[in-house]
């Protein structure tokens, strides 16, 4: 681990070491990451249903027509994941010019949680994770290979993030 590298994972030691390596192609740390993403919004999800049976997620109205709901999946899975990313990277730019990168990571995944919860309640508490690793993506990635490599790799595993709840709603309805 790189200097750089291990001054990011001391603030974050519970997550796993592979979301602050240098080593591996960003290809393979996006289905890694992604994955990472996809699991602990499962068991976030389990337990916040366990525990708060009443919190319903997002409403998402499914459109009748194939072209309609075809728009809905792209809005999901490219359109939010890009524009997402975009409006996190600024707050985390300028949260670290005054704190360290694990910290800012940390208080952009609160703030995107809270932002989820004005939607939905429940579903704030089990959107903080995904944002987190998406955070710490960004950032990564930024300081290796540059904002826009940052953006890339933090939206792919945002868009595989949102690939499967939205392939279920395609197929469900």
């Amino acid at each position: 681990m790189d200097q750089e590298t291990a001054g990011e994972s001391r603030y974050l030691p519970l997550l796993p070491a592979f979301l602050f390596s240098a080593r591996m192609p960003a290809a393979v740390y996006v289905l890694l990451a992604a994955l990472l993403a996809i699991v602990g919004h499962m068991v976030l999800g389990a337990g916040v249903a366990l525990l708060l049976p009443i919190q319903a997620g997002p409403e998402i109205a499914m459109p009748v027509g194939t072209a309609e709901r075809l728009a809905l999946f792209f809005t999901l899975v490219v359109f939010a994941p890009v524009v997402e990313t975009l409006l996190m990277s600024v707050p985390l730019l300028v949260l670290t010019r005054f704190t360290a990168p694990g910290v800012a990571a940390v208080a952009s995944a609160i703030g995107w949680g809270v932002v989820h919860s004005l939607q939905a309640p429940g579903w704030g508490l089990v959107i903080w994770w995904g944002f987190l690793i998406f955070s710490i993506a960004f950032l990564h990635w930024r300081s290796r290979s540059g904002y826009w490599t940052g953006i890339a790799v933090a939206a792919a595993i945002h868009a595989l993030n949102n690939a499967m709840p939205s392939l279920a709603l395609l197929v469900a309805s």
